[in-house]
C-alpha cells in the first residue's frame, strides 16, 4: 500500500474503533451514508409528535375563552382533519404508534376546534347591535 492509501486505513480504522453510540457511518466506496440509532429516531418522533399536537390547543383555549372561532376558515379545518386523518392511516398501515398516538391527539384537537367554530357561530346574534350599511 502507498503511504497515503495506508493513512487513509488507519484513519478510518481508528474512526471505526472509537464511533459515538449514537451516530455511526456507512461508507460505500465515495459514499458516506450517516444512520441515526433507531432509539433516536423514536426520540425525535415523539418531540416532533408532541410540539405539533399541542401547537392548535392555545388556539382551541383562546376559541372558547372568547366565545368565537370566526378567524379560522372552514377550510382550514377540513384540511387540517384530513391531513391528520391521512397520518393516521399511514401510522396503522407502516405500524408506527408514535404516528398513529399524535395524530389521533391532534384530530382530537382540531375537532374540538371545529366544534368550538360551529357552536359560537351558529349561536342565536339577536342582541348583537346591528350592523352599520356601508
Amino acid at each position: 500500500m502507498s503511504f497515503s492509501l495506508q493513512r487513509n486505513y488507519e484513519m478510518e480504522h481508528k474512526y471505526h474503533a472509537t464511533k459515538p453510540k449514537g451516530l455511526y457511518d456507512i461508507n460505500t466506496q465515495n459514499i458516506k451514508i450517516v444512520a441515526i440509532d433507531p432509539k433516536y429516531i423514536y426520540i425525535i418522533g415523539l418531540i416532533a409528535g408532541t410540539c405539533s399536537s399541542i401547537a392548535f390547543f392555545p388556539q382551541v383555549v383562546k376559541a372558547y375563552k372568547n366565545r368565537e372561532a370566526t378567524t379560522i376558515t372552514w377550510i382550514t379545518l377540513l384540511l387540517a382533519i384530513v391531513g391528520q386523518s391521512l397520518w393516521l392511516t399511514y401510522g396503522t398501515l407502516s405500524k408506527d404508534s408514535v404516528i398513529r398516538i399524535f395524530a389521533g391527539i391532534t384530530i382530537c384537537m382540531y375537532i374540538l376546534l371545529s366544534l368550538t367554530k360551529f357552536i359560537f357561530t351558529t349561536k342565536d346574534k339577536s342582541n348583537c347591535p346591528p350592523c352599520p350599511n356601508y
